[in-house]
Protein backbone atom coordinates (compact mmCIF):
# COMPACT_ATOMS: atom_id res chain seq x y z
CA UNK A 1 0.00 0.00 0.00
CA UNK A 2 2.61 2.56 -0.92
CA UNK A 3 1.65 6.08 -1.90
CA UNK A 4 -1.68 6.01 -0.06
CA UNK A 5 -0.55 7.26 3.34
CA UNK A 6 -1.96 4.15 5.01
CA UNK A 7 1.33 2.30 5.30
CA UNK A 8 3.47 2.29 8.43
CA UNK A 9 5.81 5.03 7.20
CA UNK A 10 5.91 8.62 8.39
CA UNK A 11 4.13 10.53 5.60
CA UNK A 12 4.10 13.92 7.34
CA UNK A 13 4.91 16.75 4.94
CA UNK A 14 4.23 19.78 7.16
CA UNK A 15 4.53 19.76 10.95
CA UNK A 16 2.16 21.34 13.44
CA UNK A 17 3.54 23.33 16.34
CA UNK A 18 2.02 25.04 19.33
CA UNK A 19 2.52 28.72 18.57
CA UNK A 20 3.53 29.43 22.17
CA UNK A 21 6.13 26.63 22.16
CA UNK A 22 7.45 27.80 18.82
CA UNK A 23 7.87 31.40 19.98
CA UNK A 24 9.38 30.44 23.35
CA UNK A 25 12.06 28.30 21.76
CA UNK A 26 12.69 30.74 18.91
CA UNK A 27 13.12 33.69 21.29
CA UNK A 28 15.39 31.93 23.79
CA UNK A 29 18.91 33.29 23.32
CA UNK A 30 20.84 32.77 26.54
CA UNK A 31 21.42 29.77 28.79
CA UNK A 32 19.16 31.48 31.34
CA UNK A 33 16.38 31.83 28.74
CA UNK A 34 16.61 28.13 27.89
CA UNK A 35 16.70 27.18 31.56
CA UNK A 36 13.57 29.24 32.30
CA UNK A 37 11.56 27.42 29.64
CA UNK A 38 12.98 23.96 30.39
CA UNK A 39 14.92 23.61 27.16
CA UNK A 40 18.52 23.39 26.03
CA UNK A 41 20.33 25.39 23.36
CA UNK A 42 19.89 23.81 19.95
CA UNK A 43 16.80 21.83 20.97
CA UNK A 44 14.39 21.12 18.13
CA UNK A 45 10.74 22.11 18.08
CA UNK A 46 9.92 18.41 17.85
CA UNK A 47 11.69 17.51 21.09
CA UNK A 48 10.48 20.66 22.89
CA UNK A 49 6.80 20.12 22.13
CA UNK A 50 4.55 18.27 24.56
CA UNK A 51 1.46 17.02 22.74
CA UNK A 52 -1.48 14.81 23.55
CA UNK A 53 -3.20 13.56 20.41
CA UNK A 54 -6.50 11.79 20.19
CA UNK A 55 -10.06 11.36 19.07
CA UNK A 56 -12.86 13.64 20.26
CA UNK A 57 -16.64 13.47 19.77
CA UNK A 58 -16.26 15.76 16.76
CA UNK A 59 -13.02 14.43 15.28
CA UNK A 60 -9.35 14.65 16.14
CA UNK A 61 -7.40 17.00 18.42
CA UNK A 62 -3.79 17.93 19.11
CA UNK A 63 -3.39 19.50 22.56
CA UNK A 64 -0.27 21.22 23.94
CA UNK A 65 0.23 20.05 27.51
CA UNK A 66 3.11 22.49 28.01
CA UNK A 67 0.76 25.48 27.57
CA UNK A 68 -2.59 23.75 28.18
CA UNK A 69 -3.91 24.93 24.82
CA UNK A 70 -5.40 23.59 21.62
CA UNK A 71 -3.02 23.25 18.67
CA UNK A 72 -5.62 21.97 16.22
CA UNK A 73 -9.01 20.31 16.43
CA UNK A 74 -10.28 18.81 13.20
CA UNK A 75 -14.06 18.53 13.13
CA UNK A 76 -14.93 15.61 10.85
CA UNK A 77 -18.62 16.47 11.11
CA UNK A 78 -17.96 19.75 9.29
CA UNK A 79 -16.13 18.90 6.08
CA UNK A 80 -15.63 22.61 5.29
CA UNK A 81 -13.07 22.77 8.11
CA UNK A 82 -11.09 19.95 6.54
CA UNK A 83 -11.21 21.73 3.17
CA UNK A 84 -9.98 24.97 4.78
CA UNK A 85 -7.06 23.08 6.34
CA UNK A 86 -6.18 21.56 2.97
CA UNK A 87 -6.17 25.02 1.32
CA UNK A 88 -4.02 26.45 4.11
CA UNK A 89 -1.61 23.53 3.76
CA UNK A 90 -1.38 24.11 0.00
CA UNK A 91 -0.57 27.82 0.53
CA UNK A 92 2.13 27.02 3.11
CA UNK A 93 3.86 24.65 0.70
CA UNK A 94 4.31 27.35 -1.95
Amino acid sequence: MTGTGSDNNNNIETFLHCELCYLELKNAKTEEDFSLIGAVAGESQMSYSRFEVGWTKQGFQVWCTRHNTNVIHIDFDDITNVKKLAKLHAKERR
